[in-house]
């Protein structure tokens, strides 16, 4: 099963109750842990991914920060792959030779979370900036969804800032095929 959402907070701090309830009733009836790999942001920023601990611990799941560039992910636990650039994911999954460990733990436990830019490289190919923050192009994914859409996580959000806007511009002047996906959405495959 693969589950995508946007976001776990609202304005990076309140919980938002209507996707982490459906995702924590995923995980709580398979029984795992969760191990969250932090490698969408800058070294930096790994920081920002602390307060998921204690929001799985709430729901009474263990969670474990992961740097894939540091230890490998296990396939016992399910893994969630954090938001942030998807580009910038990406080549950390390749860099660290952690594409095979990822489709061995989803062999294992048949479930992994994407939120954001997580969600964004279960696909065939994902739209991201070049790494200027200008220019934008169409990058490989992970192909866990064998599909020609672009993910585009934030969707009702887009419009209303710059990154957004470049974002859309690109998909429509390529006519890239897309999918929306909205901040309180969560979408199950199975």
């Amino acid at each position: 099963m693969l589950v995508l959402c946007s976001r776990f907070f609202i304005n990076s701090e309140k919980e938002d109750k209507s996707v982490v309830e459906k995702i924590m009733k995923i995980c709580n009836g398979g029984g795992k842990s969760v191990q969250i790999i932090i490698n969408a942001k800058p070294e930096s920023e790994f920081y920002l991914f602390e307060k998921y601990i204690s929001l799985f611990d709430k729901y009474g799941i263990v969670a474990k920060l992961v740097d894939i560039s540091k230890e490998k992910v296990n396939d016992k636990d399910v893994i969630l792959l954090g938001g942030g650039s998807p580009r910038l994911l990406m080549q950390k999954i390749r860099e660290f030779g952690s594409v095979d460990d990822i489709f061995e733990n989803y062999k294992h436990t048949n479930l992994i979370i994407g939120q954001s830019a997580g969600a964004m490289v279960f696909y065939e190919n994902f739209v991201d900036d070049v790494g200027n923050g200008k220019e934008f192009a169409s990058f490989e994914g992970l192909g866990l969804i064998k599909s020609k859409e672009n993910l585009l996580p934030h969707y009702e959000d887009l419009p209303t800032f710059d990154y957004g806007q470049r974002c859309l511009k690109f998909v429509e002047e390529n006519k890239l095929f897309y999918k929306g996906l909205r901040n309180d959405e969560v979408l199950v495959l199975d």
